[in-house]
């Protein structure tokens, strides 16, 4: 039972890497200024990349009924070896990550005087691409559309005692 052999795996990865070297730009960063009291900076960095299996399958490592490795007692360790066969690609992705800091006077009417944000996200095109085991919506949704927060604050300085 294991996974089908996929056609056009050259031309899906010629693709994909015209892709990746249309995106391997470095990071992207600018300083701006809003007002004459408040400035900021933006960095994004977008990046790409993809994964294939190279070599096949083998007995000894698939834990399904049947197989030579079913009696080593790893019976959920062959999800991964069933769903991708000898040069198919199990990930291909773009993510991206993102900064933004704004500053305020310091004597200002704000109760703050720096705001900090970063954010980064993932689209992966190959996550749910799999034969044996398919994902639920839920657990493709988090595989292939991914966002996350990664930092959040603001922050004031003070003086004690001064």
């Amino acid at each position: 039972m294991r996974a089908k052999r996929s056609k056009g795996r050259g031309l899906r990865a010629g693709i994909v890497l015209g892709a990746a070297a249309a995106l391997s730009a470095p990071a992207w960063s600018f300083d701006f200024k809003l007002t004459d009291d408040v400035n900021g900076s933006l960095i994004t960095l977008i990046t790409g990349g993809l994964s294939q299996r190279l070599r096949e399958q083998k007995d000894e490592l698939i834990a399904a009924p049947g197989t030579t490795g079913f009696t080593t007692g790893f019976q959920d360790a062959h999800l991964g070896d069933l769903n991708y066969n000898r040069g198919d690609l199990f990930a291909l992705y773009v993510k991206g990550s993102h900064e933004l800091l704004l500053k305020f006077p310091k004597d200002g009417w704000l109760p703050v005087d720096k705001f900090f944000f970063r954010t980064g996200w993932i689209l992966d095109g190959k996550a749910g691409d799999t034969e044996f085991v398919r994902l639920s919506n839920q657990a493709h949704t988090q595989a292939a559309h991914d966002l996350r927060l990664y930092d959040l604050w603001v922050s004031k300085d003070f003086e004690v005692f001064g």
